[in-house]
């Protein structure tokens, strides 16, 4: 479901699984005597929140949610991170570069091996200014239905051959109906290489501020082992994870450490 103005329903559940307290000390973490309860700077806390923010926004629009927010008692929202639906407006980790073509968007191919430091420095202050007033984010690492068949979606998603300069092996029409269908697969060397260095350095930035739960993918159709992959590396780093499955459900919530689950329509 793609963002917009309009409200979205959105729902997060605790799933009860033990999960060592932060080695950081502060910020977000399962309670240790009840894995069903949350904390944050060890206190108890109730996550309550609406709506979605994302990387077209400036600094001055999030600082101005955050606020109307807070004074409407929520704390807690979700942060939508890829938007190839929004062309040449929103930020993405990666440089564009010059000398290759245009991608499908209109702007300069990526190359995936170099980061736009612009879109790290945004992402680091949009977490800051909301640990300033104790708001967590839901922070979307991965998104199936941005990589849905259609004009806006794979087509002008970064990951297209068509899109970068990087030969990841994947097909410029959509696999099997859906952009995602070679995304899951972690035979795929050069992929997986991208995406590893991405959530790492996401992991990195944003894990340290202590008000992020990262999401391993939105409307995701990535099978157990796939799921089992992220969360993995996300709980190695010490920080709390969540996922929204559409595939394997039932496995994933009964085998994967997982510490929320989402919910939306």
């Amino acid at each position: 479901m793609k963002p917009t103005g309009t409200r979205l329903a959105f729902a997060v559940v605790l799933l009860g699984i033990a999960t060592p307290t932060l080695a950081r000390g502060q910020g977000l973490s399962v309670d240790p005597s009840d894995p069903r309860q949350l904390l944050y700077d060890g206190e108890p806390i109730l996550l309550f929140g609406a709506k979605v923010t994302h990387t077209r926004q400036s600094l001055a629009e999030v600082e101005a949610m955050l606020d109307a927010r807070a004074e409407a008692g929520l704390n807690f929202g979700r942060y939508w991170n890829i938007l190839p639906w929004s062309g040449t407006e929103t930020l993405y980790p990666w440089r564009r570069v010059s000398g290759h073509g245009l991608a499908n968007d209109g702007g300069e191919k990526f190359d995936l091996d170099q980061w736009d430091e612009a879109y790290w420095d945004h992402v680091g202050e949009v977490v800051r200014l909301a640990a300033a007033r104790g708001f967590v984010f839901d922070w979307q690492l991965f998104d199936d239905c941005g990589m849905e068949a259609g004009t806006e979606r794979w087509d002008n998603h970064p990951l297209n051959p068509d899109n970068n300069i990087n030969d990841l092996g994947l097909s410029r029409s959509s696999a099997d109906g859906n952009g995602s269908g070679q995304f899951h697969d972690l035979d795929n060397a050069a992929l997986m290489a991208i995406l590893e260095a991405y959530v790492q350095r996401t992991l990195d930035e944003l894990g340290p501020f202590g008000n992020v739960v990262f999401e391993v993918e939105n409307e995701s159709d990535g099978r157990y082992e796939w799921v089992m992959h992220w969360t993995g590396r996300i709980r190695d780093a010490g920080y709390l994870s969540i996922h929204n499955p559409f595939a394997d459900r039932d496995r994933i919530l009964e085998g994967a450490p997982l510490d929320l689950y989402a919910v939306h329509n």
